[in-house]
């Protein structure tokens, strides 16, 4: 935030690109990390070459890049799958997990990182994590397994705390 307050990019500054594209432009600034937070702005220049103004800065985060960035193990309720396909849609409660915990000092910055061999449904404290359904994606796990992210920073609270999820 400060680098762009003071007008200069500390990551990345295309500069003025003559171009019609706003979409899939490729990054061609300094290496990311996980977890990282980027921080940007932009204007654009008109057709008589006068700019715009700033936009208003704006942010965004890396999600985890590096298998070492893995550091849960899945969770099952124990039950063996089904052996055939029309055992996935019998009447069948699904699992729910919960785990307390204690927050001993202020929270600056909280994300909850959660996927699922299917959808889940977090909530924290009581309240529900985002507002997606049917999240993540749904994808061949043999393939690719996706996950969300969560800003729980506002959910969270010094002390006692409790997150449930639903898969």
């Amino acid at each position: 935030p400060a680098a762009l307050a003071a007008g200069r990019g500390d990551l990345w500054d295309s500069g003025r690109v003559a171009s019609g594209r706003s979409l899939n432009v490729p990054y061609a600034g300094k290496k990311l990390s996980s977890m990282q937070r980027c921080f940007w702005k932009v204007r654009a220049w008109g057709a008589d070459g006068a700019a715009s103004a700033w936009s208003e800065p704006a942010s965004w985060e890396m999600g985890l890049l590096d298998p070492a960035d893995w550091t849960a193990r899945w969770l099952s309720d124990g039950r063996p799958l089904p052996e055939n396909d029309a055992g996935f849609y019998r009447d069948d409660p699904a699992p729910l997990f919960r785990k307390e915990f204690t927050v001993a000092k202020p929270v600056s910055r909280a994300r909850l990182y959660i996927s699922g061999l299917g959808y889940v449904h977090a909530r924290l404290n009581g309240t529900a994590v985002g507002d997606h359904r049917l999240d993540p994606l749904w994808t061949r796990p043999d393939k690719r397994v996706f996950y969300s992210v969560h800003d729980v920073e506002s959910q969270l609270k010094q002390g006692d705390n409790c997150l449930g999820v639903t898969l």
